[in-house]
């Protein structure tokens, strides 16, 4: 009896060691998982619902606010308020990750729409609408198509970036479609004579993240009009997602300004032509490849 019980013990300690030697070295995850294999400190969308097959919502888009000057309490309020607007979608009470917002700056600036896209950085630099804005207020584009970029163009300019036509989330399965219109969007760039077509693109990625998605992938096969960058290799594997809002001092404005980072090369692609559609998968922990069932389906459709 007890040599049997030895030896169960001696299985178990192998098994344990055996799985943190594969999830430190073999397949690593630098996220932190509770007891229900669910990501620490993060929200849970609702994934089935009892609503017929076919049933879907269209997610009205909400207008940029202006952010600065408030405190963490305030952005926080309004950032729950937003979510809660469409509290149907949600598995438990929302409470904004820490891991994603516990680094507002309290009562500061953050950068504004006509800083980032016309004037750069310096004191006007929080001109404008706060351009975080556009992610805050809209929880349920869990990816935000955005250029990663500032631009210094002068007086004679207008903030023109990529902004959602469209979003229609699905409530028979873990699916949302999001609709850009960017053939006006690269006239516009033309017309302030900005880079357009030679630009690169990524995801802004707090609302993923605060719903618990820490990986995501392009697939290449049901994507069209796109190419990687040169360091991108989102749609080779799935790669982690870093994303948090916090105090910084990129825009160079007194006192600094709360915008989201890091900026992530392996995330980045460009256009080749449109209509173009990006298929993104997302997954709460790191999948095993790129075949493993997504846990949330996100796709683009750009005209």
């Amino acid at each position: 009896m007890e040599s049997r019980m030895f030896v169960l013990i001696l299985v178990a300690i192998v098994a344990l060691f055996g799985w943190k030697y594969y999830t430190a070295v073999i397949n690593p995850d630098p996220i932190r998982y509770n007891l229900s294999g669910m990501p620490v400190d993060v929200n849970t969308l609702k994934e089935t619902h009892k609503d017929p097959p076919g049933t879907e919502i269209e997610i009205a888009t909400n207008s940029l606010i202006e952010l600065d000057g408030l405190s963490k309490e305030e952005v926080l309020a309004l950032r729950t308020k937003y979510v809660n607007s469409l509290s149907q979608l949600l598995q438990k009470k929302y409470r904004p990750a820490p891991s994603v917002f516990n680094s507002i700056g309290d009562k500061k600036s953050w950068w504004g729409v006509e800083g980032q896209f016309c004037l750069g950085i310096g004191e006007k630099s929080i001109k404008g609408d706060s351009e975080e804005s556009r992610f805050l207020a809209n929880p349920f584009h869990l990816l935000y198509l955005v250029e990663g970029q500032v631009f210094d163009v002068g007086d004679k300019c207008w903030p023109v970036f990529p902004a959602p036509a469209r979003l229609v989330w699905s409530l028979e399965q873990p699916l949302a479609l999001a609709e850009y219109q960017l053939t006006q969007f690269f006239y516009d760039k033309e017309s302030l004579r900005l880079p357009s077509w030679e630009s690169s693109f990524t995801f802004d990625r707090i609302n993923a993240v605060d719903f618990g998605y820490n990986y995501i992938y392009i697939d290449p096969e049901r994507s069209k009009g796109i190419i990687g960058t040169k360091d991108s290799k989102i749609l080779q594997e799935a790669c982690l997602i870093k994303s948090s809002i916090g105090l910084g001092y990129s825009c160079q404005y007194p006192g600094g300004c709360n915008n989201s980072s890091p900026r992530q090369p392996e995330l980045y692609f460009q256009f080749m032509d449109l209509p173009a559609q990006i298929y993104c998968l997302l997954w709460k922990k790191k999948p095993r490849n790129v075949k493993q069932p997504p846990d949330f389906e996100f796709v683009f459709t750009l005209h």
